[in-house]
């Protein structure tokens, strides 16, 4: 008796693709600024940081300008950039200096109205407000923080621990001595679940018109594998020694760090091959595992490497 000829089958191949929708770009831009109210005299003009973020899906050019409520008689604002170009995930900051005269009294609102063209998507807008006090001096005790960048995006590639630094200056821009206590806060808009922030040193004492610069660290223990999206921190500087116990002179910075997406898989294949007589059955499985840091789909297919053979039907 014959025994029959064995047929060994290669193993299928199974394709993985990554089903991502295509979208169409979208032009998108928003604005926010840091601080939101401040103080201003004859002698002492009032400066906002104006940051212009371009969070759509291509580079954008941005043409801003400002309007004045009602309430604004002696008040006047000016924009050093009045247009700016950013890119697609970054952002550029713009000075807003509101200036007073002898006339002015009371509180101005000052909006700064952003209009956004890219390439092919739909023109955007965005609006951001500040209120302006008028004064009757330079403040005794002022506390003012400045950065060079507020949005950073990580590129890291290493799914080790790292960290990302700011460096940010901190003037002491009133009359008086100030001892300024500085800590990492957040709210409800700014804020993040998985990320921690450290500021060092956490107090200055800083004479008139000093500046000391600051490092705000946040730790990234699983490096690129980091929940994609935004995390948010809030530096917040106190004038301690300000006798104004109820209302010390304080001021705020946003700092933004953006995970991007990393969408990988780590695919196991159980059996490699299989020999079978004819007639002879086998099963195999495959398994996927998310290593990325966001949601992705995986379809699996199977193919021979000999035309002649169909398996489509084996998944």
């Amino acid at each position: 008796m014959k025994r029959s000829s064995s047929v060994i089958i290669l193993t299928a191949m199974l394709l993985l693709t990554i089903a991502s929708p295509l979208a169409a770009a979208a032009t998108s831009v928003s604005l926010s600024a840091n601080p939101t109210a401040q103080e201003a005299t004859t002698d002492d003009e009032a400066e906002y940081d104006i940051i212009v973020t371009n969070d759509g899906d291509e580079d954008i050019t941005v043409t801003l300008s400002t309007q004045q409520g009602n309430d604004c008689s002696g008040f006047s604002s000016a924009l050093d950039q009045p247009t700016v170009s950013v890119n697609e995930g970054e952002s550029e900051t713009v000075l807003l200096t509101v200036s007073v005269n002898d006339q002015a009294d009371g509180d101005c609102e000052t909006t700064v109205n952003a209009q956004a063209t890219g390439g092919i998507g739909s023109p955007a807008s965005d609006d951001v407000t500040v209120t302006t006090t008028a004064g009757d001096g330079g403040g005794l005790y002022s506390v003012k923080m400045t950065t060079d960048e507020q949005l950073k995006t990580y590129d890291g590639d290493s799914i080790e621990s790292d960290s990302v630094v700011w460096d940010v200056e901190v003037e002491n821009n009133g009359e008086q001595q100030a001892n300024v206590q500085l800590e990492m806060t957040s709210d409800s808009d700014c804020e993040s679940d998985t990320l921690d922030a450290t500021v060092d040193p956490q107090v200055l004492q800083l004479d008139p018109e000093d500046t000391e610069t600051v490092e705000v660290t946040v730790d990234v223990p699983d490096g690129s594998s980091t929940e994609a999206g935004d995390h948010c921190f809030i530096l917040k500087a106190t004038v301690t020694n300000d006798p104004n116990a109820a209302d010390q002179a304080e001021d705020n910075i946003t700092l933004t760090l953006k995970i991007p997406e990393r969408k990988e898989c780590d695919p196991d294949l159980q059996f490699t091959s299989h020999n079978l007589d004819p007639g002879d059955s086998a099963t195999n499985s495959f398994e996927v595992e998310n290593i990325g840091n966001t949601e992705w789909t995986v379809t699996a297919n199977a193919q021979a490497q000999d035309s002649d053979h169909d398996i489509t039907g084996w998944v």
